[in-house]
C-alpha cells in the first residue's frame, strides 16, 4: 500500500442493483477511495457479488495530504484482506478499525466484481 502508482482516474459503472460495478484491469489491481467525511470507528462489513479467487483489500487512513500523500499509521494494522468464494457473500471484520479515508483495492479477480454496500458499524465509548 506503501507503494502505491495510480495510472488513471477512471468513472466506474454503477450498478443496476446499487453499487458499483469492478472489471478486472490489465494494468492491474483497481482500488476505489471514498472520503468518509470523519473519522469513523467500528467494524467493516463489505457485501460482494464475486468470482471464486478474487482478493478484496480494505485499507484505512485517518488523512489524505491536498498532493494526495497519505498519512500512515505505522505498526497499525488498519486494513484487511477478505478472499471471495464464488457469488454473492458478505463479510463483516471482527477487529474494530478507525480512519476517515476508506480505499478498497480489487486484486486476482477472475471476472467482474459488483461491490454491493461498504458499512461502518460504528462501535465507541460513550462520551
Amino acid at each position: 500500500f506503501k507503494e502505491r502508482a495510480p495510472l488513471a482516474n477512471i468513472e466506474l459503472p454503477v450498478h443496476p442493483d446499487g453499487g458499483w460495478l469492478v472489471s478486472p484491469s490489465p494494468e492491474g489491481d483497481i482500488e476505489l477511495s471514498w472520503d468518509l467525511g470523519g473519522q469513523l470507528c467500528g467494524y467493516h462489513e463489505i457485501e460482494v457479488d464475486a468470482p471464486e479467487g478474487a482478493a478484496i483489500d480494505v485499507s484505512l487512513v485517518e488523512h489524505v495530504r491536498a498532493d494526495g500523500v497519505l498519512q500512515h499509521t505505522d505498526r497499525n494494522r488498519n486494513c484487511f484482506r477478505y478472499l471471495a468464494r464464488a457469488g454473492r457473500q458478505r463479510y463483516t471484520t471482527r477487529q474494530r478499525r478507525s480512519g476517515r479515508h476508506l480505499f478498497l483495492t480489487v486484486r486476482d479477480a477472475p471476472g467482474p466484481v459488483h461491490i454491493r454496500s461498504i458499512v461502518v458499524r460504528e462501535s465507541r465509548y460513550p462520551a
